[in-house]
């Protein structure tokens, strides 16, 4: 999709992307060094090519060293707002020639050049920002790319390639700059961001950025070292990124990922005219989907996103104009992906069927416990069944909201302005609390006054507008989550209600902004004269879109179960601090957005809990920043099955878990549908599969 490289690396970039010969960009990368070394520190050696730079920078008026001490590399890494009101107070107090910027290395980390006359006085200067960590990255050095004053050197370099005859084209393949925010293809762009290299900063964070939406699906590092990998994961990229030096192993992982893909783009684009059952080879190629990951690790996370970005495209936007037998090679691959732990994949095992069932007859010890049942195909053609009671499978989702005492007001300032730069929906939520919040979320930067000014309810409006910014995000980024399981919203706190209140569609935001205000100022729900605002809002209260889960650890979602939940939490003493009771009769997986709260939080007996805590839009974003939330999400997309959706849907209806509805479906029927009603209100009709014939 594109090529890019750091510093010199873009000179290899334009080569690769056709702007340049082999032969011009070599002598590029021979000429650039000694023009950069001559110009900084002057004539070091009797050699000719030293004499010919010599003159040729005279010629732009280079007649003396422009570096005249060595300067130190320094990195200056924190939260990104305050490193760039470091970079703004030192063009304040320093001139270029003793302190300049060099390198964006991430949103979080700026590199600079510091004389080494002026590095005491610049370590002095950095105590002012104890937030702010400073790392030597390297001996003190007079090659300086990357460096304003090194303009004439710039120009002396662009006349060197008029005079050589090197002549860049347009690339056949866009080509990611180093030194601005731009993908450009023209002949003179590329000559630009060849020259770029001697005098403008290098924005490493721009790179890292169009790496991850010029449209790839994974970055290749060509080169030793691994440093390009380190950079991207530093800078957040979501793409996985590999480190490729020409070895054999990792040559034969590449190819074999390769064409894995090109095999599964063949088997889900084909036209199969109706056919219900796989063609000869997908069964190998659904192997193979499993057994290359495996061999090859380098491969593993890049081919498991592909597959889990592939599955959840048909499952979850399109699943019912699928084909009948694309429909089976994809839940064949679900089906398995969710038992691996159960299956012998080496071996080419590969799962039909996985049905979680609660026990509903049993002694104690079994009652309403789950067991997983799987029907596996062995490489041999034969079909078995399998049974496993230890694997975690959570029968309830719950999205936990609690209080944010611990988040400072300016930092749910930065990641509003963060949210609403990257999302309409964010953007228009909190446009609606302008006035209320003193701030307005699309602005470039937050001052510290604004902040100081704040009234207890701005605070507090900022804390619900941030959860439900968060679940907003996670609602767009990983649908799956909410298609594939029962999901409940429960509070662990009064902050926590009125959060769960708007997420679950029974409050609006501004009546729970005011709810939660109220209580704030002291007021008492019930007394002899009721407050008549907050009677108000109760009195608009509606049916939940979605269950709630009330203190006592049921469910409730009709308006007036809601308003008695509500009423309750506020007359309780020290309702803020009373564990949250989860009573869904099942195992329950609790996703905690915006607080961490710590163990001991959950109550979920005799059944078990799973926590996955979501502090950051980048951890729902990027999705290398949470292993908890990455397994959630590959565990909810394994089960978007046809069989899983209807039984969700119609225990939904029910109001019981589909853990109990499977445990009236044999392994090997299919479900086609259910009674509506009356006497048919527990019919299930189902067919049995032909599993020989996949």
């Amino acid at each position: 999709m594109a090529f890019t490289g750091e510093s010199f690396g873009i000179i290899t970039a334009a080569v690769a992307a056709g702007a340049l010969s082999v032969a011009h960009g070599a002598t590029l990368a021979h000429a650039l060094a000694p023009f950069i070394l001559v110009g900084a520190e002057g004539v070091s050696s009797p050699s000719l090519l030293q004499a010919r730079v010599a003159k040729m920078l005279a010629a732009v008026g280079v007649t003396q060293p422009l570096v005249l001490q060595p300067a130190h590399v320094v990195a200056l890494t924190g939260h990104p707002d305050v490193v760039n009101r470091v970079l703004v107070a030192i063009g304040d107090v320093y001139d270029v020639s003793d302190v300049e910027l060099h390198k964006t290395y991430a949103a979080n980390q700026a590199n600079v050049y510091v004389r080494t006359g002026a590095r005491e006085s610049f370590g002095l200067f950095m105590r002012n920002f104890p937030d702010i960590a400073v790392q030597e990255l390297k001996e003190p050095t007079r090659f300086m790319a990357h460096a304003a004053r090194m303009a004439p050197i710039r120009e002396a370099f662009a006349r060197m390639m008029d005079s050589e005859g090197i002549r860049f084209r347009d690339a056949h393949t866009p080509l990611i700059c180093n030194h601005a925010n731009r993908i450009v293809h023209q002949a003179a762009d590329v000559r630009d961001a060849v020259l770029s290299i001697i005098d403008c900063v290098m924005e490493s964070r721009w790179t890292a950025d169009n790496c991850e939406h010029v449209g790839g699906n994974v970055v290749l590092e060509l080169g030793q070292g691994g440093k390009s990998v380190q950079l991207l994961v530093d800078n957040g990229i979501t793409l996985p990124a590999i480190a490729y030096a020409g070895g054999q192993d990792d040559t034969d992982a590449l190819v074999a990922a390769a064409t894995l893909l090109q095999e599964v783009g063949g088997v889900t684009a084909r036209d199969t005219d109706g056919r219900a059952h796989l063609q000869d080879g997908d069964l190998a190629v659904l192997r193979r989907m499993f057994g290359v990951p495996a061999r090859y690790p380098v491969v593993r996370d890049f081919m498991l996103r592909e597959f889990t970005r592939m599955i959840a495209a048909f499952q979850v936007t399109s699943p019912s104009s699928l084909s009948p037998s694309l429909r089976r090679f994809l839940e064949i691959y679900q089906h398995t992906s969710a038992a691996r732990d159960d299956l012998d994949l080496a071996g080419g095992e590969l799962a039909l069927q996985v049905q979680a069932k609660k026990s509903v007859v049993g002694d104690s010890h079994t009652l309403g416990r789950v067991t997983t049942e799987i029907k596996i195909l062995k490489p041999d053609g034969s079909v078995t069944d399998r049974c496993s009671a230890g694997r975690w499978t959570p029968e309830a989702l719950v999205f936990h909201f609690s209080c944010l005492d611990d988040a400072p007001v300016l930092d749910l300032i930065r990641r509003a302005r963060r949210m609403a730069e990257h999302h309409e929906e964010v953007a228009a939520l909190y446009e609606k609390f302008t006035s209320t919040l003193s701030f307005d979320a699309s602005a470039d930067a937050a001052g510290p006054g604004a902040a100081g000014v704040m009234s207890p309810q701005a605070v507090a409006t900022l804390q619900i507008l941030h959860q439900l910014a968060l679940l907003i995000l996670l609602r767009a980024e990983r649908p799956a989550i909410f298609l594939s399981h029962d999901y409940y919203f429960a509070g662990g706190d009064v902050l926590g209600w009125c959060v769960a209140l708007c997420a679950a569609g029974a409050l609006d935001t501004e009546d729970a902004v005011t709810l939660y205000a109220d209580h704030l100022r002291g007021a008492i729900m019930v007394d002899a004269t009721p407050n008549a605002g907050r009677n108000d809002v109760l009195g608009r209260l509606r049916d939940a879109a979605a269950p709630l889960v009330s203190a006592a650890g049921v469910p409730v979602t009709a308006a007036k179960d809601i308003a008695s939940a509500t009423r309750g939490l506020f007359e309780l003493p020290l309702a803020e601090q009373r564990p949250c009771s989860l009573r869904l009769n099942g195992d329950v997986q609790i996703v905690c957005l915006g607080a961490d709260p710590g163990e001991g939080t959950f109550d979920t007996a005799p059944y078990g809990s799973a926590v996955t805590v979501v502090l950051t839009a980048e951890q729902i974003a990027q999705r290398s920043h949470s292993a908890s939330l990455e397994a959630l999400e590959h565990g909810c997309v394994s089960s978007l099955t046809g069989d899983n959706q209807r039984v969700l849907h119609f225990a939904r209806g029910r109001k019981i878990l589909s853990s109990t509805v499977f445990s009236y479906i044999k392994l090997g029927e299919r479900v086609l549908g259910f009674g509506k009603g009356g006497s048919e209100s527990m019919t299930m009709f189902v067919t049995a599969e032909d599993h020989h014939a996949a």
